[in-house]
């Protein structure tokens, strides 16, 4: 079964890392997939950055961000049954 993607993975930054380090990776991530800096795939880039403003909108609120790392704990210590079981 494949692993949870999360916004710190979005981020490629860790779980427990500060708020200078969430909008300094953020704004590395946007400089580096920005759609200007990639004409021949704009869709694709847009379509990241997107995904970019997410992940920063949530971990860059400590209210959200504290919901957001609930909700994953959650999802990963739920033991996972195999679709395969009832058969």
């Amino acid at each position: 079964m494949p692993q949870l993607t999360t916004y710190y993975d979005t981020l490629e930054i860790s779980r427990v890392a500060s708020a200078c380090v969430i909008r300094a990776a953020y704004r590395a991530l946007c400089q580096k997939c920005h759609p200007d800096k990639h004409p021949q795939a704009i869709a694709v880039a847009t379509q990241n950055l997107m995904q970019l403003n997410e992940a920063y909108s949530v971990l860059s609120c400590p209210t959200r961000r504290t919901h957001y790392d609930a909700v994953v704990y959650s999802r990963e210590s739920k033991p996972r049954t195999s679709v395969f079981a009832a058969i």
